[in-house]
């Protein structure tokens, strides 16, 4: 079977695939059973009666479940462990033993390897054959995601699992390798578009640990072709005060039909209201910037009639805001997006040609790049500053569960499954259900209590140069 039909099937806009997706709770469940065998088109093409029973048959005989091709994988570098036997800085701290271990554990669980079989017939699957094994993020997430792997490998190398970090950056190179880019997640319907370009702090931290420099250098062509994947499609032009034209970059995916993850989720959305077709598209497009940027969704993306951030999910403008990216653009970040009044740095409304001036964790991306180079840029009173403006909006009677992801309250936060209001009870809304011991929230809780309780990593974090702290909690 061609690749072509097996993306028809997974975006055709028709009424009757609709209604396929909507055979079971979430659209992902069908999207990623594997088609089975090759007279699936014409079987498709003979099906008369598209009633919910006949369709859910067709799924039935046409297509293999997924976790046939995922397979349950035990990395070989993990092993079962106290704190004291891997991490010094927990010996003094045994109340967080079971915590730590049960965290361990969960790395395991969520480890998984691709059955050859996608390798060999590929045209079949929507999923990405990867050479080495992977960590999923988990519940309806099942292959692997892009920004997600850079949390996920902070709590890995604490973990003592650097073969299984070396092997996950190997995977993302090869996909560079293939697509000219690491895609939003290990599916073909994700090639379109990226998520936040953390490959090179991935391979950063792997190095860090350690000290692997021949896999830089053997690797390091690839990386600066991931690069260019984003100066080439990303990049744009902003004048400063100044009148000089500075180099920021932008979420953007041209593709102007609803995501096949979320297919149903869009298509009821832009179907509900009354647009014309040209608006339709972009709304389209828009979705699926928005998921490019690791945070959908959020008032964040939003630019409503009146240029503010207070809309609802139709008011998504996602490739029309320049964030803070972590890119070589710091000098450009600070002309553009450094906020005197608020003393911050905000978000770029491209559309408007104005600074975003709302608050969101994100605000404080710039310290996340402190060093010994970029301190020459951003100075130390605007460090301060920064953080004098973090602590006033860290108020822990109203967020006693931390910073928000921000001060509207939406139902589109990205991080819904859990309340900054109530950190014992668990959000709602979204599109998936809540799940214990999500991938990436794995690897932030584990690196984030590694670091805190390691002496040496102390005095690093008080100067803002360590993994963060508030910052990782984005909720």
């Amino acid at each position: 079977m061609d690749r072509d039909f097996v993306l028809f099937i997974y975006t055709n806009k028709t009424s009757s695939l609709i209604r396929m997706a909507s055979i079971q709770s979430g659209l992902t469940t069908k999207i990623n059973l594997e088609v089975s065998f090759r007279r699936s088109k014409k079987a498709f093409n003979d099906l008369e009666d598209h009633s919910k029973e006949n369709l859910e048959l067709f799924v039935e005989e046409n297509f293999v479940n997924e976790e046939d091709t995922l397979l349950q994988y035990v990395p070989d570098d993990w092993s079962p462990f106290e704190p004291k036997d891997i991490i010094k800085s927990f010996n003094n701290y045994p109340e967080y033993s079971g915590f730590i271990s049960e965290i361990n554990n969960r790395m395991k669980s969520l480890c998984r390897k691709i059955d050859e079989d996608v390798l060999l017939n590929q045209q079949l699957y929507s999923l990405i054959y990867l050479p080495n094994p992977v960590i999923i993020p988990g519940g309806r997430f099942k292959e692997i995601y892009y920004w997600d792997s850079y949390w996920i490998i902070k709590g890995l190398l604490v973990c003592g699992m650097n073969t299984t970090v070396k092997g996950i950056l190997e995977n993302f190179l090869y996909m560079v390798k293939l697509f000219g880019h690491v895609p939003n997640g290990g599916r073909t319907y994700y090639i379109g578009r990226s998520q936040p370009p953390l490959l090179i702090l991935m391979v950063k931290d792997y190095m860090d640990q350690t000290q692997d420099y021949d896999f830089v250098k053997e690797n390091i062509s690839i990386l600066r072709n991931e690069f260019e994947y984003w100066v080439n499609k990303h990049l744009v032009l902003v004048e400063d005060d100044r009148g000089e034209m500075r180099k920021l970059f932008r979420f953007i995916d041209e593709d102007s039909t609803p995501r096949p993850e979320s297919y149903f989720e869009d298509f009821d959305l832009v179907s509900s209201l009354e647009l014309l077709p040209e608006k339709q598209k972009d709304l389209f497009r828009q979705l699926r910037t928005a998921a490019e940027t690791g945070w959908d969704f959020s008032t964040r993306w939003y630019i409503d009639e009146n240029g503010t951030n207070e809309g609802e999910l139709k008011d998504t403008k996602a490739d029309q805001i320049l964030p803070i990216l972590s890119m070589e653009i710091l000098e450009a970040i600070d002309a553009i997006l450094w906020n005197p009044s608020s003393g911050i740095w905000f978000d770029y409304d491209f559309m408007n040609k104005k600074s975003r001036n709302y608050f969101y964790p994100s605000n404080l991306t710039p310290l996340f790049l402190i060093s010994d180079i970029t301190s020459k840029i951003i100075d130390q009173s605007k460090i301060e500053s920064a953080l004098n403006y973090i602590l006033e909006m860290d108020n822990e009677e109203i967020h006693p569960g931390g910073l928000p992801s921000s001060l509207i309250p939406s139902p589109q936060h990205g991080h819904v499954s859990y309340d900054a209001t109530d950190p014992k009870s668990t959000g709602h809304g979204g599109e998936y259900l809540v799940q214990i011991g999500f991938g990436w929230t794995n690897g932030v809780l584990i690196g984030k209590k590694y670091y805190e309780l390691n002496s040496r990593m102390k005095k690093i974090k008080n100067s803002l140069l360590s993994f963060p702290s508030d910052i990782d909690l984005i909720i």
